[in-house]
């Protein structure tokens, strides 16, 4: 009995310097900024949190405003293969992005919800955000939207399409304007 103590013991520091790799670790935060776009790129990203629990992505002027802290969660392989979830700590809470389920060529408007958000977010090599795998191309639009309760001009909100190209009378306006995200 006495010599299994050692293997014990062995086993326990192996289990405890390696952890498992499907443990949820939270990445180093980081702030989006608008980016591939001469008009408004660096512009910061906030939100316009609702009372219900749910709000919205604004891009803003950086010289008014400054980006919200944001972090993937998720395992590592989730964070380095575009499923890791994308969230913000706002007010003491956490919401997480929702990248709606869509066609290429469709455009719907990003959301966050409190505790929830789509497990499809990465980081590229550039710090570009990424949605899904084999998304390698700038999946945003800014469209001027007036929201109610948010201050200065003009206010965008941030909406996604698969692939990064909208089919045309898709965009909710004329005035949209095709982004990227960085991190920084």
């Amino acid at each position: 009995m006495r010599s299994l103590l050692p293997l014990f013991a062995a086993l326990l520091t192996a289990v405890v310097a390696f952890p498992a790799s499907n443990a949820v670790i939270k990445s180093k935060n980081f702030k989006l900024y608008v980016t591939d776009n001469a008009d408004i790129g660096g512009w910061a990203i906030v939100n316009s949190k609702l009372e219900d629990g749910s709000g919205l992505l604004l891009i803003q002027r950086p010289s008014v405003y400054t980006s919200i802290n944001s972090y993937l969660l998720g395992t590592q392989q989730q964070i380095n293969n575009s499923r890791a979830q994308l969230r913000f700590p706002i007010n003491g809470g956490s919401y997480g992005m929702v990248a709606p389920e869509l066609y290429p060529g469709q455009v719907k408007q990003v959301t966050i919800l409190e505790d929830q958000g789509s497990q499809r977010f990465s980081l590229g090599s550039t710090g570009k955000l990424r949605v899904d795998e084999d998304s390698s191309a700038d999946v945003f639009y800014a469209c001027p939207q007036v929201v109610q309760g948010a201050t200065g001009n003009p206010n965008y909100v941030l909406y996604y399409a698969p692939g990064g190209k909208a089919t045309e009378g898709n965009v909710p306006s004329t005035e949209c304007k095709h982004i990227g995200l960085v991190a920084r």
